[in-house]
């Protein structure tokens, strides 16, 4: 780790190396891997039951909005890339490894 002047910390990667961005964590298997097939199932179906309260704009629709977060959540996690959530997520192991 090398400081600048004005004292933030700049990570420097020999060319051989990757970066912890760059790499791919283990995908689920076995019982894991069909826990997320299911709340993905689950969440996709979800999304397209109407209720009463989508009638109400921004309050009737955050329990959709919720249920599209853990279904992209749960397809990341099968290795089906979404580009938003992935730099979402990159950006917070990023955060959480300073």
């Amino acid at each position: 780790m090398t400081q600048d002047k004005q004292n933030t910390n700049i990570e420097i990667i020999p060319p051989n190396k990757e970066s912890f961005t760059e790499s791919e964590e283990e995908k689920p298997k076995g019982w894991k891997k069909w826990f997320y097939i299911i709340v993905s199932i689950v969440m996709g179906i979800y999304v397209f039951i109407p209720e009463f309260t989508d009638v109400f704009p921004i309050i009737g629709w955050i329990d959709e909005g919720i249920a599209i977060l853990i279904l992209t959540y749960a397809l990341n996690r099968l290795g089906i890339k979404i580009p938003f959530l992935e730099h979402i997520l990159n950006k917070k192991k990023k955060h959480q490894s300073e």
